[in-house]
């Protein structure tokens, strides 16, 4: 859907051969590049930055409600004393 506006205003130009968009108005590239960077930068990260921050909050700050449990290497270690 965002390369559909590039396929439609993409023309060749004999003149040097090569290709290049002509816009209809002059605030069509404004609007193209704005939503450009939305869709492809500003909400993939976001939603990335959401994600894992959720993550490192679960690793890293939540409680699992264990309190002061031995962990599975320090029960290791206990019954090998024994």
């Amino acid at each position: 859907m965002v390369n559909i506006p590039g396929f439609l205003f993409v023309n060749f130009e004999k003149k040097i051969h090569f290709c290049m968009e002509i816009f209809p108005e002059e605030w069509v590239p404004k609007v193209y590049s704005v939503l450009w960077l939305l869709v492809m930068a500003v909400i993939p990260l976001t939603v990335m930055t959401g994600l894992y921050s959720r993550v490192v909050y679960a690793l890293w700050f939540k409680r699992d409600g264990l309190g002061d449990r031995l962990t599975c290497q320090q029960k290791v270690r206990i019954i090998e004393k024994d």
